[in-house]
């Protein structure tokens, strides 16, 4: 009985030599996001696709976005290990494009933080005209205008 195979033994080997098996690694990519990032992130995030070597994520909320870009590479390094090969060399995070919903009960609780401090943000906004006459005291047209897209994005948010 010791010459037989584990079968896992043989279909990791098959895997690895067939011309469709890259494809069903990055399959494993996507099948194990949530075991890599944990149901937290899971629940912020939706793997899309990858494409060569590359994931794309989309993520729900800006905020989130940034510190997902932030730890990219140690999101990649956790879900290559999950996988046991290197199969990612790059993850692509964007925000998503479709408007969120909550889908539990503590997240009805966070989407309704978010509505209000969006409101008081729009309720501060200071208006035009004051607005206008602090920018003009800035000298540097760089910062002028990164400070003008700002406050025009603040007067936007929506509540």
């Amino acid at each position: 009985m010791s010459g037989f195979t584990p079968v896992g033994s043989i279909l990791r080997n098959v895997t690895r030599s067939a011309p469709w098996g890259p494809g069903i690694q990055r399959y494993e990519v996507i099948r194990n996001w949530e075991e890599a990032v944990g149901p937290t992130v899971a629940r912020m995030t939706n793997p899309v696709e990858v494409k060569g070597r590359t994931l794309y994520v989309e993520v729900r909320d800006p905020v989130w976005l940034q510190q997902m870009v932030f730890l990219s590479e140690s999101v990649r390094r956790a879900l290559n290990q999950a996988v046991g090969r290197d199969v990612l060399d790059r993850i692509f995070f964007r925000q998503a494009d479709a408007p969120w919903r909550p889908a539990a009960p503590e997240d009805n609780i966070e989407a309704e933080k978010t509505r209000k401090r969006r409101a008081r943000m729009a309720a501060q906004a200071p208006d035009r005209a004051e607005s206008r006459a602090a920018l003009a005291k800035i000298e540097d047209p760089g910062v002028r205008d990164a400070l003008a897209q700002l406050l025009a994005r603040a007067r936007r948010v929506e509540p």
